[in-house]
């Protein structure tokens, strides 16, 4: 990838990162729509159309070592995902400066529902170009990709475990023909009907805390989560905190009954409902099944894992 911009102009250059595929084929479709819309409202830019998996990470990196700070992830959660885990190296952002924003026009567009970013494209970019920016957190989990070899990455929205990974599989398998919010309700409900509930390990604020019959574990960074789905109300991106939800115990029905208040962005609560913030939680399985784990809708690796909060370590586009 050459650079078309002088380095001493690459700073303050949006450099746009698109993912074409994203949305079964609808990014494409959505930056060449947009795309005299950009050089009109922004003028000088960059562009890369990302060409596989771990693609846009690369292109992330790439375009900070020849200057560019200002990344605009285009596509869904998990292009945003790759994006952000291009801006980090050894276990820190490359660079304090660095500037975020997402174009979501993917299957996911929850981390732009906890921005509240405009739909329309004329004024995202017009948000582009008034660059009003707040510092938001990361989340950075140690998991294992197979049975003996540890790897990091980041997320910016929510990790979660156990069911979302089978939600997550059957919803990437299909061809979203009905949109991806039916398509991920049609999942979540399928998955529901046959999962078997983990027991794990919660070590977290010098506490151990055992969890027999898990459906789903959260670690929240934004509120939304599962295509619009607010599971976490109290979220905040800058707090240095995750919203950890545990949902114990519970099948198709009472996610049905909870459904409408996901939703309206209202709190649910139960017995079978757990909450705790914390900046570091360390998850273990006591099950011989293993138990995957989900960063921004993409699928690592699994448990054991480490969750920690990165604070403030980008300035995103608001």
């Amino acid at each position: 990838m050459r650079s078309k911009i002088p380095f001493d102009r690459a700073q303050d250059t949006p450099f746009f990162i698109v993912n074409p595929n994203s949305g079964g084929g609808k990014t494409g479709r959505f930056w060449k729509k947009i795309l005299p819309e950009v050089r009109k409202v922004l003028g000088a830019h960059e562009a890369v159309l990302t060409g596989g998996p771990a693609d846009a990470t690369r292109k992330a990196r790439q375009a900070l070592n020849q200057g560019y700070r200002r990344l605009v992830a285009v596509g869904g959660d998990g292009t945003l995902n790759e994006v952000l885990n291009g801006c980090f190296q050894e276990g820190k952002p490359i660079d304090s400066d660095i500037e975020l924003a997402v174009f979501s026009s993917g299957s996911g567009e929850d981390f732009a529902k906890s921005l509240r970013w405009p739909h329309d494209p004329l004024q995202a970019l017009c948000r582009l170009k008034e660059r009003k920016l707040i510092p938001v957190d990361a989340g950075r989990v140690t998991y294992f990709a197979s049975s003996e070899r540890q790897e990091t990455r980041y997320f910016i929205n929510i990790a979660d475990f156990g069911l979302g990974a089978r939600v997550m599989r059957g919803v990437n398998a299909s061809k979203k023909l009905f949109g991806s919010q039916l398509t991920y309700l049609y999942h979540s409900v399928r998955s529901l009907l046959h999962y078997r509930k983990v027991s794990v390990v919660l070590e977290f604020g010098g506490k151990t805390l055992p969890f027999p019959e898990i459906v789903i574990g959260i670690i929240a960074n934004g509120k939304y989560f599962g295509r619009g789905l607010c599971v976490a109300p109290e979220a905040d991106l800058s707090d240095g905190l995750f919203n950890m939800i545990l949902v114990e115990g519970a099948g198709a029905g009472d996610f049905l009954k909870w459904l409408p208040k996901l939703y309206r962005g209202q709190k649910i609560e139960g017995k079978r409902i757990h909450r705790f913030k914390t900046d570091k939680i360390v998850v273990r399985s006591e099950g011989a099944e293993p138990v995957l784990i989900v960063t921004d809708g993409e699928q690592p690796g699994g448990l054991p894992a480490t969750f920690e909060i990165v604070p403030k370590a980008l300035k995103v586009c608001v």
